[in-house]
């Protein structure tokens, strides 16, 4: 936005190209704690496999970690303890 303020009104004066660079956004690493609402969440409409690689894709942490997460969760679930 500030670019186009920079250069409104000088149509005709200003020549060549501009290039514009977006860099993908910050990555926050996420408490492991933090992934059970998440893999909750996930587990009522996926598989185990889906949801820890759905889970791990967002939040950036390893797949086989948050697998190990999921089947524990899913076992609560499926105990009724959750």
């Amino acid at each position: 936005m500030e670019l186009a303020q920079d250069y409104a009104g000088q149509e005709g004066r200003i020549k060549g190209e501009i290039a514009i660079i977006i860099a993908p956004a910050e990555t926050t690493k996420i408490e492991t704690g933090d992934l059970d609402p998440l893999l909750r969440k996930a587990l009522k409409d996926l598989s185990v496999r889906e949801a820890a690689a759905a889970v791990s894709w967002m939040t950036g942490e390893k797949r086989r970690t948050v697998y190990q997460k999921a089947l524990a969760i899913k076992a609560e679930m499926e105990d009724g303890t959750s």
